[in-house]
C-alpha cells in the first residue's frame, strides 16, 4: 500500500505449479483509470524494494473494491475463493 498507485490492498497464499505457497495481491487503485498491466512490474519491483526479494507478489489482481465484514475486515477467504473458482 505504499506506492502511490495503490488505495488498498489485501495479500493471500496460493500455489503455484510446483505446490510452493507463493504471494497473490489483490488491489485497489487510486485512479481506476491506469493502465493495470503497465503497472504490474512497477508494483512488483516497489516490493522487491522495499520488503524484500522474496516477498514480492507472483499474482496481481486489480479489483474495484475489497469483500468486507460488516466491521470493516477484509473478507480473505472470499479472495482465496475468486482465485480457486469455490464460490
Amino acid at each position: 500500500m505504499s506506492h502511490p498507485a495503490v488505495e488498498e490492498a489485501a495479500v493471500i497464499g496460493r500455489m503455484d505449479e510446483d505446490g510452493l505457497t507463493k504471494p497473490t495481491v489483490f488491489i485497489v487503485l487510486k485512479d481506476p483509470g491506469v493502465d493495470a498491466a503497465a503497472l504490474h512490474e512497477e508494483l512488483r519491483a516497489h516490493v522487491k524494494a522495499t520488503a524484500g526479494l522474496w516477498k514480492y507478489p507472483r499474482w496481481i489482481e486489480v479489483v474495484e473494491d475489497l469483500p468486507r465484514t460488516v466491521t470493516g475486515k477484509i473478507q480473505r477467504f472470499k479472495l482465496r475463493a475468486s482465485v480457486t473458482g469455490q464460490a
